[in-house]
């Protein structure tokens, strides 16, 4: 079950007004099946997941232009730990939306790829490098083509904390741009500050 909120305040240097985007995303919920793991002695560890987004978004101009629908994702995702120190996370996959969003936008496919590596201090803590990639295809509104595909990729360093006493982590990562490329002009992030806060449960 992933949960998301956005709070974007964009500026503008021009007559036109700042827009402020905020309220919750289209919550994801799906499963995940580890057909490789590297404890049981395979190379390495690798997994499929299958997941929907929910329209939990909100419809109005102060809210992401295409939510409030349902969508479909897939991804396989791959880790690699060199003993002791040393793990390789990267997932490739897809988000497709189903059906016409907020303000009469209907998003196309968004192809992502995601990666990591990680130097393992101890069972508590590591710190490495992340990147991800996204390649979106142009949205419609109203059933015209909005020309709006882009690809962008950010770069940056990150730390991940475990608290294993509540079987949680918490991560923080940085992200820098290495690629923005955009079909018309458009407002993009110079940081991202990700942070992220995970939960296991056993039974």
């Amino acid at each position: 079950m992933v949960p998301g909120y956005i709070n974007n305040k964009l500026d503008s240097f021009s007559n036109t007004p700042s827009t402020d985007i905020h309220g919750p995303t289209d919550f994801g919920f799906g499963g995940t099946y580890m057909f490789l793991g590297q404890r049981q002695g395979d190379p390495l560890s690798a997994a499929v997941t299958f997941a929907v987004n929910m329209p939990t978004g909100q419809q109005g101009s102060n809210h992401p232009a295409g939510s409030d629908v349902w969508s479909y994702q897939a991804k396989i995702g791959m880790t690699k730990v060199w003993h002791p120190n040393h793990r390789f996370d990267t997932d490739i996959g897809f988000v497709q939306p189903t059906e016409t969003g907020n303000g009469g936008v209907r998003k196309d496919t968004t192809l992502t790829w995601q990666g990591s590596y990680h130097y393992v201090f101890n069972d508590n803590f590591d710190v490495g490098l992340e990147f991800t990639l996204d390649k979106t295809q142009d949205s419609e509104r109203n059933g015209v083509t909005m020309r709006n595909g882009y690809t962008e990729m950010y770069v940056g360093p990150a730390a991940n904390y475990c608290l294993p006493k509540w079987n949680m982590w918490l991560g923080v990562n940085v992200l820098f741009p290495v690629l923005r490329d955009y079909d018309i002009p458009t407002a993009s992030d110079d940081i991202r500050i990700e942070v992220k806060l995970g939960k296991v449960w056993s039974w």
